[in-house]
């Protein structure tokens, strides 16, 4: 079992309070077979139990399940803080080695500033590092990009509504992140020819 894929299960499970095995399935990347066995998995360890709606059949994190991905969610906070695979990082780097097959074109280009917000940070949180790296871009005449967690996106978009010069773009947080690395740093990579790009 990868631990990445029963953070991925149990977390959106908890997002959405309770989940059909076919938006499970859309969310975690896996194929029917082997989303079966996670599941078989995380309810045969107590986990994730099924309930039953107008006839439909949800799956729902039990306390035991809630209190394993808290467990689960602050193993990855660790290695994130001690040089784990965080986010900004892999798209970095990404992003770098598609520029380097790449020209850089004119070095004379308005620059923009990218913020990307991890999945593990508080809406209040978000917020504070979006606007006071927006001001900061703003004071050196730069535009600013924040990549945003889908869940914290309509918070934010509330929250910064009237600043409307920051421009968001909402990912997919429990998409693998090696994909989800290699879409990001693409999309960074398609600015090039507009901005001189600054992670």
């Amino acid at each position: 079992m990868s631990y990445d894929i029963v953070f991925r299960v149990l977390k959106f499970i908890e997002r959405k309070n309770q989940a059909l095995k076919t938006r499970i399935l859309y969310a975690s990347n896996l194929n029917t077979r082997s989303l079966e066995r996670y599941l078989e998995f995380l309810g045969r360890h107590g986990f994730v139990e099924q309930v039953s709606i107008n006839g439909r059949t949800f799956y729902v994190l039990t306390s035991s399940g809630r209190s394993f991905l808290y467990k689960l969610e602050s193993i990855r906070k660790s290695l994130d803080r001690e040089g784990g695979s965080n986010l900004l990082r892999l798209v970095k780097d990404r992003y770098l080695k598609e520029r380097a097959k790449t020209s850089l074109g004119d070095l004379n280009l308005r620059r923009i500033k990218i913020i990307l917000i991890e999945a593990n940070v508080s809406v209040e949180e978000a917020a504070s590092e979006l606007l006071v790296n927006y001001v900061h871009a703003k004071a050196n005449g730069n535009d600013v990009l924040g990549f945003i967690p889908s869940g914290l996106y309509g918070r934010i978009r509330e929250i910064i509504n009237n600043v409307s010069q920051v421009k968001l773009y909402a990912y997919d947080e429990y998409e693998d992140r090696d994909v989800l690395g290699v879409k990001l740093a693409r999309l960074l990579n398609s600015l090039g020819t507009q901005y001189v790009v600054e992670i």
